[in-house]
């Protein structure tokens, strides 16, 4: 291929594979790959992945403009306790605020209830005697020497990679957490600290405090290996950018996201919905519903008008997955998605009633699935799915990881099928149709929750895993089309090649609006975007014209909780002042069917969203080793349900499948990253991207 071309990279490292795309404006195809991860070096992988996938393209990494990059490896590093040993400096009094945390219950009737340990024991917590009230005044002077004898005695004692510095009220005036800052890092230079008002300067503390502490915990991890890959790729000739995804779907620079770790808690999930905005712009109609299902978990997320809503609140490190406060909570801003522990490595096990469950423990990349002959010794999905003739044992991804039946039928005899009294084939079905409840329950739990009917939706399958139960899944649910994208397996890799230069920030400013002036609503707005712009750099800047979103949280006055309002775009500042009123009040009846026009309302936080667009569109792309004719592939046993046995259906090679071709189920069709299983009487239309259009068969599920 010609190396003149500016070609861009996405990579994405996952719980279970890491998924590489490649294209180019000039040259407009797209190249995928997909690689098992390796969590111990995930390095290794990418090196590997690289490898394969340039080989595969005939491109240099010199010919390479932007490398746009998602990973789990801040997730992973709070998940599994793996981060810096990090220390916490605190105002004089709230040393036990990270145990006290919310006070509430998130399951009222579980006498064992569990919550998740501090990231910061107490032993390495310190007080310093200062303090700032509610105004941002100063009551107590910062103790500077206090500060630096604190931080000595931890590092002395306990050898500390990171120190958060958490002060009460420092989102009112940050002053103090800013000079102990700046002490720490002249006088302990190999400490990376956090301040909570940097990280992010937001009301209540204990959700300030532990978003700071999630960002020291894993600063150091996630620039060194940082540093390793940037090493690595200019050794081998990368001479243009290299950026990360944040958890909201935006780009930052390699400086931010060393200063900002928490902000790439869920990157790849949200590289997924950006790839399911891409179709909901070119495919005009209802509004997405995205199933991104990889190895360790999947994902949910509405996609409207070609975005995800977002939000600036999520949770990490759950005791109980699915259970909301059973985490720890982190302010950061993230596209407003739902995890389920339903993936193609998770473990299924029988519960304490003697019924099947699946996850929410996972086999992860390593061992991974019994079938992959890497050492996993409990059944997943992955391998019920290959005993159902499903997947085949040499398809996936690509052929070169080669799957053993054997594996996967002996950890499922001997850990299940004798317990349930059941087949081996029929214990498989089990696995897959309890996978397909789990998620069509939590369909309707997430829809429900934000008022919508996901029948009315179209469901689009992104990840590995999704594409063999999404159209079981839309049957459950009386939803009428299924999307499977090209490359669906590696869709969040693909999703990176598009993915806009942003960075989202909210400043906690408390005031009447009775109180505030036009001036003062332009003040506020002027400084927080100002500071945006300072974690945007130039080059990223120019690329393209910056936009600007901006969105208040208000309440009336005296209530507890807030509204979220989006001020319009293209109005000028003063106009969107003088409608403040009326939006909130739009907004309230929109929500709780009521409004007090009577009654005043107050800002509490104020949100800015700076975006540069000039990304490479994806859409048009023509999928390299793409070719016409000589679609079918011949036949795979596959069970049937129905009559307890396997017959023949038609496996298809989806390489070879053309724009306007029409197929009924039931039949596989095969890439080098996923299967999509079409079931019987589903059926498929190609669409002019060479997606797969399907129409599951409803009645199938009714009773």
């Amino acid at each position: 291929m010609n190396q003149t071309g500016q070609f861009q990279l996405g990579i994405d490292i996952g719980g279970t594979f890491t998924d590489f795309s490649l294209s180019g404006r000039e040259f407009r195809q797209l190249y995928v790959h997909k690689q098992l991860s390796t969590p111990d070096d995930p390095l290794q992988a990418v090196r590997e992945g690289l490898g394969v996938l340039l080989s595969k393209a005939g491109v240099q990494l010199a010919a390479i403009s932007r490398i746009t990059h998602a990973t789990t490896l801040v997730a992973n590093a709070v998940l599994e306790r793996k981060g810096d040993t990090t220390g916490m400096l605190c105002t004089k009094g709230f040393v036990s605020a990270l145990d006290i945390g919310r006070e509430q219950r998130y399951d009222l009737y579980d006498m064992r209830i569990e919550y998740p340990e501090p990231l910061v024991p107490l032993p390495l917590r310190r007080e310093i005697d200062e303090r700032i009230n509610s105004r941002g005044e100063i009551e107590t002077d910062l103790p500077e020497q206090e500060v630096l004898e604190a931080v000595r005695e931890l590092n002395g004692r306990h050898r500390i990679s990171s120190v958060a510095v958490c002060f009460i009220n420092s989102y009112r005036n940050p002053v103090h957490e800013r000079r102990a800052g700046e002490i720490i890092a002249r006088e302990f230079p190999g400490i990376s600290v956090s301040t909570s008002a940097g990280v992010l300067p937001g009301i209540r503390e204990y959700e300030r405090w532990t978003t700071a502490v999630v960002n020291a915990y894993s600063q150091s991890i996630f620039r060194t290996y940082l540093s390793e890959l940037d090493a690595w790729l200019t050794n081998n000739g990368f001479t243009g950018t290299l950026h990360l995804l944040g958890s909201d779907g935006g780009v930052v620079n390699m400086d931010t996201a060393r200063q900002y770790p928490v902000r790439m808690l869920a990157s790849g999930s949200a590289a997924a919905a950006l790839r399911c905005g891409q179709l909901d712009k070119t495919n005009a109609g209802s509004d997405l519903l995205m199933l991104d299902m990889g190895g360790t978990t999947a994902k949910l997320g509405i996609i409207s008008g070609g975005k995800a809503q977002k939000r600036y609140d999520t949770e990490v490190g759950l005791v109980y997955r699915n259970k909301s406060g059973s985490g720890l909570p982190v302010s950061t801003p993230v596209l407003d998605l739902a995890e389920i522990a339903a993936g193609g490595g998770s473990i299924a096990a029988i519960d304490e009633r003697g019924a099947l469950k699946v996850g929410p423990e996972s086999m992860g990349a390593k061992p991974g699935p019994a079938c992959f002959g890497l050492g996993g010794e409990q059944p997943t999905p992955a391998d019920a799915n290959l005993l159902l003739g499903y997947y085949g044992t040499d398809s996936f991804p690509g052929g070169k990881l080669k799957s053993s039946s054997g594996l996967a039928e002996q950890v499922i005899a001997g850990n299940l099928a004798g317990r349930l009294a059941a087949t081996v084939p029929r214990t498989a079905w089990g696995i897959y149709e309890t996978v397909n409840e789990n998620v069509s329950a939590a369909i309707k739990h997430y829809s429900a929750e934000r008022g919508i009917d996901y029948r009315q939706c179209r469901l689009v399958a992104c990840g590995g895993a999704a594409p063999a139960h999404a159209l079981a899944i839309a049957g459950k649910l009386g939803m009428a089309q299924v999307i499977i994208p090209f490359a669906s397996g590696v869709a969040s890799a693909v999703g990176l090649l598009s993915a806009p230069v942003s960075f989202a920030s909210k400043q906690s400013y408390r005031t009447a609006l009775s109180g505030l002036s036009p001036e003062g609503f332009i003040k506020r707005f002027t400084e927080l975007e100002n500071s945006i712009l300072r974690s945007i750099s130039h080059e990223d800047a120019a690329a393209g014209k910056p936009e600007t979103a901006r969105r208040l949280d208000m309440r009336y006055l005296g209530q507890g909780f807030e509204l979220e309002v989006s001020l319009p775009s293209g109005a000028d500042m003063k106009s969107l002042y003088a409608a403040l009123p009326d939006l909130f009040h739009e907004a309230y009846e929109k929500h709780f069917f009521t409004r007090f026009p009577d009654r005043d309302m107050e800002i509490i936080n104020w949100k800015a969203e700076v975006t540069v667009a000039g990304t490479l569109p994806v859409d048009g792309c023509k999928p390299a080793g793409h070719s016409n004719g000589g679609a079918s592939t011949g036949v795979r046993n596959v069970y049937s349900h129905k009559d307890d046995r396997f017959v023949e259906w038609p496996v298809v090679n989806r390489y070879a499948l053309r724009q306007g071709e029409k197929f009924t189920g039931p039949m596989l069709i095969e890439d080098d990253e996923c299967t999509a299983v079409i079931h019987e009487g589903d059926s498929v239309e190609i669409d002019d991207r060479l997606n797969l259009v399907a129409s599951p068969v409803s009645e199938r599920y009714e009773q």
